[in-house]
C-alpha cells in the first residue's frame, strides 16, 4: 500500500490533530509505505516538510479573529500547503491520502479532480463535523462511536465509515522521574492544587474564558495551567486579570507534554462538543482524574459518570473542582479508574491494525 498523511500544523502547533497523525505515522510506519507531509520540522527520507504559509505571523494580522472561513489564516495555511503537496501526489501515485484538517480535503478533493488524481480521500473526523459535509473524503474515520451513529442516523453508508479510536503513545507520556521532582522542575510547589488544561487557547470551541472564570470562582486557590496554541489572545488578558499568578499559560513541546499531566491533579476539557478528544485519553492515561461535558460522546469515551459535568451553565464547573479539592479519597478513585479505562481501551499496540485493515478496505474496494 501506497499510503499519504497529511497535516499542514505538525512541527508548529500542538493539538490533537498533529498528536494523533503523528503517532499514527509511527505505529504504521513500520509495517506499510507511508509518507508523512507536515508543515515544518524534521526531515527524513518519510517525513516530508512542505512550504505553506503559517497561520500565525502576518496572517493573523491580516484576518484577525474572523469567523468566516475564507478570512482566517488556517484556510490559506490549508490552501498554500496543498499546493505545495501537489508535486508529491502526481509523482507519489498515493492509493491513500488521509488527512484530518477539514479545508485541506476540500483542496484534496479540487486537486484530484483537476489533474485526474486516483487516490483515496480518508478524512479523519477530529472536530465532530456534521454528516452534512461529508460529500467529499471517500471515506470517514469516525474516532467516537457517537459521531458514527449520527451519521448512520443521517443516512450515511456504514461501509463509507470506520470507527477507530485513536491509541496513546505512551513514551511520551510516562516518565521515570517523580510528580515531586517534575513540580521542582517547573517551580511549582508540592502543596498546590493544579488543575491542567490542554487545548487550544480560544473562546468559540474551548472555551477557555469559561475555564478561567470558573476557578476564579473557587474559594481555594489553586494553579489553573492551560497549554496549548493561543488563537485568542484577549483570553491573555482575561487570565491574567481574573487569576494574576494562579494561571500559566504554556505551549510545549508533544515530548514535553507528558511532564504537565505529571505534575497536575486534575484535567478538565471545557469545550461542549469534540471529534475524539485525544488529551483526555491521554491526561486518563496519565492517571489523571478528568472533568468533560455530559454528552453522548464524552460519556462513551471516558466511562465514568464522575468525570461528567453539565458546563453549559455556570458554576456547574466550579462546584465539581471544589468537591473535588476537598475529597482527595474520590479524587484519587477516579484517577485509578480512569488509569485502567485508558490502558485497556486506547493503545496503539493494539489499534494500528484497525488503520491498516481500514486502508486495505477502502483499496480493495476501489479497485
Amino acid at each position: 500500500m501506497r499510503i499519504a498523511l497529511a497535516c499542514s500544523g505538525m512541527g508548529r502547533v500542538q493539538r490533537g490533530y498533529e498528536r494523533f497523525t503523528e503517532d499514527l505515522f509511527n505505529a504504521i510506519n513500520d509495517r506499510e509505505s507511508v509518507t508523512l507531509f507536515k508543515g515544518d520540522g524534521v526531515k527524513t527520507g518519510t517525513e516530508k516538510v512542505l512550504w505553506s504559509v503559517s497561520r500565525d505571523g502576518l496572517l493573523k494580522k491580516i484576518f484577525p479573529d474572523s469567523s468566516v472561513p475564507r478570512l482566517q489564516p488556517y484556510y490559506y495555511e490549508c490552501l498554500t500547503f496543498a499546493l505545495s503537496f501537489l508535486p508529491h501526489l502526481v509523482r507519489g501515485r498515493y492509493q491513500i491520502v488521509h488527512y484530518i484538517d477539514p479545508p485541506l480535503g476540500n483542496f484534496l478533493y479540487r486537486l484530484r479532480d483537476k489533474f485526474r488524481l486516483d487516490y483515496q480521500m480518508v478524512y479523519t473526523n477530529g472536530v465532530g463535523m456534521s454528516p452534512r459535509h461529508y460529500q467529499r473524503p471517500d471515506h470517514i474515520h469516525q474516532m467516537s462511536l457517537a459521531h458514527y451513529q449520527t451519521a448512520v442516523d443521517y443516512g450515511i453508508p456504514e461501509t463509507r465509515m470506520t470507527v477507530l479510536p485513536p491509541g496513546v503513545n505512551k513514551n511520551r507520556l510516562l516518565s521515570a522521574a517523580s510528580k515531586k521532582e517534575i513540580r521542582r522542575k517547573y517551580g511549582v510547589a508540592d502543596d498546590t492544587f493544579v488543575v491542567l488544561s490542554v487545548s487550544a487557547i480560544n473562546r468559540s470551541h474551548k472555551r477557555i474564558d469559561y475555564l478561567v472564570e470558573e476557578t476564579a470562582a473557587l474559594s481555594k486557590d489553586c494553579l489553573l495551567w492551560v497549554d496549548g496554541h493561543v488563537e485568542d489572545e484577549s483570553i491573555l488578558t482575561v487570565a491574567s486579570e481574573r487569576l494574576g499568578r494562579n494561571c500559566r499559560i504554556t505551549h510545549v513541546s508533544s515530548q514535553s507534554v507528558g511532564d504537565l499531566y505529571q505534575l497536575a491533579d486534575l484535567f478538565v476539557l471545557a469545550s461542549l462538543e469534540e471529534g475524539f478528544g485525544i488529551a483526555i485519553v491521554e491526561a486518563m492515561y496519565s492517571g489523571l482524574p478528568v472533568l468533560v461535558h455530559r454528552n453522548a460522546h464524552f460519556s462513551w469515551l471516558v466511562g465514568n459518570e464522575n468525570c461528567l459535568v453539565d458546563m453549559e451553565n455556570r458554576g456547574n464547573l466550579a462546584a465539581r473542582i471544589a468537591h473535588l479539592m476537598d475529597h482527595p479519597l474520590e479524587l484519587g478513585a477516579i484517577s485509578s479508574a480512569n488509569a485502567a479505562e485508558a490502558r485497556k481501551r486506547f493503545d496503539w499496540s493494539a489499534s494500528k491494525e484497525g488503520y491498516l485493515e481500514m486502508y486495505r478496505r477502502i483499496i480493495s474496494g476501489h479497485n
